[in-house]
Order: C-alpha cells, then structure tokens, then sequence
C-alpha cells in the first residue's frame, strides 16, 4: 500500500487470479489511487523437473539441501572447530545441480583428509624446558639429572647435596647458599650460610656453619622455660565467712576476686574487687569495697524511688507490662498492655468501617485508670 506495507491475500493456482486479487486488494485498500500496485518479487523459478520435487535427488554423507536458501551445505568439526560451506546453483537446471553438489563433496573429503592428517602429527609443548646438571659435593663425577626442576628460574644453576645430611638444613640453588630453619614459638627463624666458592672444602665448612646454628637454636630453646607466675594462696574459710556476711557478693576461685552483682532497670550488673595480696587484711579491704558498691547503688534507687514515686511506678509498670482489669467489663473496650491505655473500638453496620478511640490514664493508679475507661464507655455509648 502507500505506507510501504504488504498485504497477503492468499493463494492461487494460476498468475492471472492473483494479479486480479491483487488489484481488488488494492482498490479497497487505497480508494483514490492513481498507480498500479507494486508487485512482490518472487523467487526464482526452477526446471520442470526440480518444481516438481524441492529437494534434488542426490546423497552423501554429511551433505544436505537447505530449502529455504536454495543452496548444498556441508559442515565438519575440525581440532574443536566447527567449519561451514555452502555452494548455490546459478539456476535450476541438472548442470548446475550437479556441479553445486559435487564442489560441497569436494571441500567435505578435502577437510576430512586434512584433520586425519593433523591429528596423527605430534602436538610441540609450549614451553619445553632443558634439563639441568647436578653437581656432587663428594668429589664424584658430574652426572645430569633426569628429573625435570621444579621451577624454570633456577634452570642450569648448580646443585649440591652434603655428604651426611642433616634436618632443617638444605642448600637453595636460587641464592646458591646453605639454609637452615627452625621454628620458635610459632615462628619461622631461617640463616644462610654462603661458601665462597663451589670447592669442596668451602662447600663443608659452610654446610656445618649452618649445622651448628640449628643446634644453638634448638639449646636455646629447651632451655628456656617460660616462667609461670605463682597465683596467691587465700584462705578459704575467711573468703567463704565474708561472703555469707553480705547477699549479693560471691568469691570467684578461678578468677580470684570478689564478685558482686545486682539488677538495675532489668539489666544485672557486676563489679569485681581483686585484692592485692593473699593477706587477712586485703581480703577484708577488698570485700568492704564490693560492699560499697553494692550498697550505692541500692541507695541510689530508693532515692530515686522517694523523688518521684508515680515516674517509677509507670515506668515499672510499662516494663513489666503488666495487665490492668475493669471494674464493669463492657463490650468494645480493652486494654493495651503495650500502650498502657484503653482502647474503644466500633463498627458501623452500614458502611463496615472500624473507628478506634484511644483513652490513656495519665498515672498508673486505680483513680486515674478508672477515669480513662469511663471516658472511652463514654465515646463509645455517645457514637452507638
């Protein structure tokens, strides 16, 4: 049409009928239209004998025909790579069929007699790695090592071995010295012991250098006792006598020291006194110092509690969340320990909304809660 879209009408047997549907189409699409409409171009048409079958009677292993690009495609995996070829004929006729069919067969064997060929030849190493010599500290002959270095940075670098080896020493080729290592209290204590050259003499006195370090090192450390400090001897009758003298303070025999405890706004509290000395006198001295604290902090709480009796009494009752009942329970009215007030609740027949009223006492006393339900009935009677 005049947007550039195409418009399928259907199928026909004869081109007469379909260029007469195309142009009704066309008329009804476009009402006022002075131009033809613009046919689709089709594809190309094949020989009498090909229309009649799509697929070309030909085989082989590994070839097929695709249909929708009209073409002979071959694909083969080759060292894990997959490899595509296609070949189109000009036209439909059997030459051209034929000539496609045989190029595709052609590319197929030629690929397959490649990869046989590849796969039977020996894969290098990437990074092949020369052996390195070995040299004997015991006079003996130079002889190579078959066994491949670990690393390749020390490849060619002498290597030495003692005559009599001994543990915790060994000779690195990367520094070209003896070393010895020991450890010590969870930690790693290494020496290096160069010779001055690769004689035999100076590769010996080196080698028992290093020997003679590791076993200082070893003397040392057994020797070494860690020195333990001697915890004081209390007298047990005395600790057990002062502690039942006062509640609420214990003595602690693994800890050694008075341990006193009490609970403040629900948490506990401690406090520990260590005396100084094992003494009668220090065991006393510290166990009146736990008392002391023991009795400020009491103090302090019945202070507190004479200032303002009403804060305490609310705040003891909100922490303990304890639950207030009526005197005349009335339906619709509760009380919400979390909140502390009463709380009234209606529903309207008609609409099915709920409504809340919230009455809260200010002190937590008889009185005062008394007064906060009658004034929820009150809401609740004057909205019924």
């Amino acid at each position: 049409d005049v947007k550039g879209r195409k418009i399928y009408g259907g199928c026909f047997g004869s081109q007469v009928e379909a260029e007469l549907k195309a142009q009704e189409m066309w008329r009804h699409a476009v009402p006022h239209a002075t131009e033809d409409p613009v046919p689709v171009p089709s594809r190309p048409a094949l020989s009498a004998d090909a229309a009649a079958d799509e697929r070309p009677q030909r085989s082989y292993p590994g070839v097929c025909w695709i249909r929708r690009d009209r073409c002979w495609w071959a694909s083969v995996s080759v060292q894990k790579v997959r490899k595509h070829f296609r070949s189109k004929p000009k036209d439909g006729s059997e030459e051209e069929l034929n000539r496609s069919f045989q190029e595709v067969v052609a590319w197929l064997e030629h690929q397959k007699a490649t990869r046989e060929t590849r796969d039977e030849a020996p894969r290098p190493r990437k990074c092949p790695r020369p052996e390195r010599p070995v040299f004997f500290a015991d006079g003996g002959d130079e002889e190579p090592q078959k066994k491949r270095p670990r690393g390749g940075r020390c490849v060619g670098l002498p290597h030495f071995q003692p005559k009599e080896p001994h543990p915790g020493v060994c000779w690195m080729p990367s520094e070209q010295c003896w070393k010895a290592e020991f450890r010590k209290n969870g930690l790693r204590v290494k020496t290096r012991s160069k010779p001055k050259d690769h004689s035999e003499e100076e590769l010996e006195r080196s080698f028992q250098e290093a020997v003679r370090w590791l076993k200082q090192q070893k003397a040392a450390d057994d020797q070494a006792v860690p020195a333990v400090a001697a915890a004081p001897a209390f007298d047990g009758a005395v600790c057990e006598r002062l502690a039942k003298s006062h509640k609420g303070i214990c003595w602690a025999h693994q800890e050694g020291c008075w341990k006193a405890e009490r609970q403040v706004k629900g948490l506990k509290k401690q406090f520990k006194v260590k005396p100084k000395s094992s003494s009668r006198e220090e065991l006393e001295r510290a166990f009146q110092e736990a008392v002391a604290w023991l009795r400020s902090g009491a103090d302090a709480a019945d202070v507190a509690e004479r200032r303002a009796p009403d804060v305490v009494a609310v705040a003891r009752c909100r922490r303990r969340r304890r639950k207030v009942e009526p005197k005349e329970k009335q339906r619709g009215i509760c009380w919400a320990q979390r909140e502390a007030c009463w709380i009234a609740r209606l529903t309207d027949p008609q609409t099915g909304q709920r409504r809340f009223r919230r009455a809260r006492p200010s002190e937590l006393t008889e009185e005062k809660i008394e007064e906060a339900f009658q004034k929820a009935a009150g809401w609740l009677q004057k909205e019924k």
